[in-house]
This record gives structure tokens, sequence and C-alpha cells, in this order.
């Protein structure tokens, strides 16, 4: 009897790793769940800070947010224009992540590249992201980017 449970139990360590792996959502599941879930109930006009963490010293000493507002699905500046021009060379810079649909859509491209580390985080009620980390490459410095999305709010439901 005693042989038989340590058995199970080392059969049920050796296995849990691919247990687990299996009943884990993919990438891809999971950004579909966010969109679906931001489709069901997106608000009509929203507010977000978007960080951006990068080798970009123009975006890493500015003191100034970058704070997008959107409304029906229409992205406008709150703050942090002049920043993005700096760096960007135009205002349009960060276009790609003005919007919560902008976002999965890059998500979705960054997906399908096939990255070295990437790791996406949603917010529970909304399903919008909350945090999109790239590492591009396995041993190459300073091509990391970071997004963070703070202060998420609903203006109008």
């Amino acid at each position: 009897m005693r042989r038989t449970r340590l058995f199970m139990i080392v059969a049920l360590l050796t296995l849990w790793p691919a247990i687990t792996a299996a009943q884990a959502p993919s990438p891809e599941e999971r950004l579909g769940a966010a969109a679906a879930k931001w489709s069901a109930d997106k608000p009509t006009a929203y507010e977000f800070t978007l960080r951006l963490v990068c080798f970009c010293p123009v975006l890493a000493l500015s003191r100034e947010p970058i704070v997008f507002r959107v409304e029906d699905g229409k992205p406008s500046f709150v703050s942090g224009e002049s920043v993005v021009a700096k760096a960007f060379g135009s205002p349009t810079g960060m276009d790609k992540y003005a919007t919560v649909e902008r976002q999965f859509d890059f998500i979705r491209l960054e997906l399908a590249k096939r990255h070295y580390r990437m790791e996406v985080q949603y917010d529970q009620n909304l399903g919008f992201p909350t945090l999109i980390a790239i590492d591009p490459e396995r041993n190459v410095a300073d091509d990391e980017i970071t997004l963070r999305i703070e202060g998420f709010r609903v203006l109008v439901r």
C-alpha cells in the first residue's frame, strides 16, 4: 500500500507540469478572451496614461505623462503630445497604442513574431491591456520595450 501511494505521488509530481501546461490558455486565447470582454462592455469614452519603458532617452527624461482620451473610438492627447513628437519625430509615433482596440492589434502582431519573451496582462473587469512587455531577442541589450497602461478611467459608459 505504501509503495503504491509513493508511486502515485511521484507520478503526479512528474506529470504535474505537463498537466498544468495543457490547461493554461495560450497567449492568443488570453488575448481573445480579453478582447471579447472589452467588446462586451467597452465604454463610449475613456482615458488612460501610457508609460513606455524602453531605451528611448527623450521619453525616459520627460516628466510629462502621455495621456490619451478616446471618444467614440477616436483618440486624442490630453498630455504628452510634445514628448511623443520629440521622441518619434511626430505626434503620431504612438498611434498604435492610442486606443484599446489598437493595443489589441499591436499585441496580435507581436504574438505572431514569436519573441524571446513576451508578457501581457489584462484588466480583470474590462479586459483592456495593463502591461505589454516584449524582449525580442535573448542576448541583445536595449531592445526590450514595456508598455504600462495606468490610470484607466471610464468617462462615459
